[in-house]
């Protein structure tokens, strides 16, 4: 019988262990997310579109570092903090895609 209990008990701490990892991950994942989107948001449409692209979100911009060829961002969703960085592309730069 106190194996019975033991066993259980040990299953639901493993359960509740592999819930709470599984909602670290998922803010992570939507913290990154968030980033690359305002990221590509700024050198695509400058800095001042920004704050459009976490507005449903609860994602908050930290900090924002833009110039005329890239935009570096930190994300900060449910206290975890992510970056992301994007540049801009010239024509010559991608020869593949030219025709």
């Amino acid at each position: 019988m106190l194996f019975v209990v033991v066993a259980i008990t040990l299953g639901c701490l493993t359960l509740g262990g592999l819930v709470h990892s599984a909602g670290l991950v998922i803010d992570a994942q939507q913290a990154q997310h968030s980033a690359d989107a305002v990221a590509l948001a700024c050198v695509i449409y400058g800095q001042d579109s920004v704050g459009q692209f976490v507005k449903n979100s609860d994602a908050e911009i930290v900090d924002v570092i833009s110039t005329d060829e890239y935009c570096q961002v930190t994300i900060d969703y449910h206290n975890t903090l992510r970056n992301s960085f994007a540049a801009t592309t010239h024509a010559n730069h991608l020869p593949t895609l030219k025709r």
